[in-house]
């Protein structure tokens, strides 16, 4: 029998590996701007968990998205998606745990600051098989993690049991946001964000492989 009804997942570092397209995304771009600098995927760690205007302020060190590098942005974006979908891959076991969840009738969902348009390619290439309650991402009017206030009324409106549910992933952003919502969480090791820095937040879990994760859910 499993300990939850609902799973919320997390994008990059959770489900799939994407800092190798996210860097590359960037780097296309930083070197047709003779920028004079790159970054190697690991670098990138740093820049990740606010969304892709975070993203693109710390690796272009820019102070502020406004008239003068909006071209900038959105080139970087384009670059982003392109480089995003050639090198996708998900974590071992994930996809066959998410098709556990769905036959096990437990509900799922995707809530991401990734952009909108990027994660549901994502998700339709390396899960179209899997069904979820929702995928959400950063477009016009939605609330970014850690902030918790669009959580918190699906989760009451839907009449759920807050400690029946579970926020799975990767980055101390990702604890804040569980807390924040007042409901569990569970951090993958393998993610992108430092265990040492994940622990200073309490996190309910810590899981070094998706089969921990599972050992989480079900046991």
């Amino acid at each position: 029998m499993a300990n939850f009804d609902l799973i919320i997942f997390d994008f990059d570092g959770t489900l799939a590996d994407t800092r190798e397209g996210i860097s590359e995304g960037i780097n296309k771009t930083l070197k047709d701007h003779n920028f004079g600098f790159s970054y190697k995927p690991k670098e990138i760690d740093k820049f990740l968990g606010y969304g892709d205007v975070h993203l693109f302020l710390l690796a272009f060190k820019q102070e502020k998205l406004d008239e003068s590098n909006m071209d900038l942005y959105n080139e970087f974006k384009k670059n982003y998606l392109v480089s995003q979908l050639e090198t996708l891959s998900s974590y071992l076991g994930m996809k066959d745990l998410l098709l556990k969840l769905n036959e096990n009738t437990i509900k799922i969902m995707i809530y991401s600051n990734k952009p909108y348009e990027i994660l549901t390619k994502c998700t339709d290439i390396l899960f179209k098989e899997v069904k979820f309650e929702g995928v959400y991402g950063n477009k016009d009017g939605f609330i970014k993690k850690p902030d918790p206030s669009y959580l918190n009324d699906y989760l009451i409106k839907n009449n759920y049991d807050f400690n029946r549910v579970l926020y799975v992933g990767d980055s101390y952003v990702d604890v804040i946001f569980a807390n924040n919502v007042h409901i569990p969480s569970a951090v993958m090791e393998y993610g992108y964000d430092e265990v040492e820095n994940v622990k200073k937040y309490h996190p309910t879990y810590l899981a070094k492989n998706v089969k921990n994760l599972d050992e989480i859910i079900f046991n």
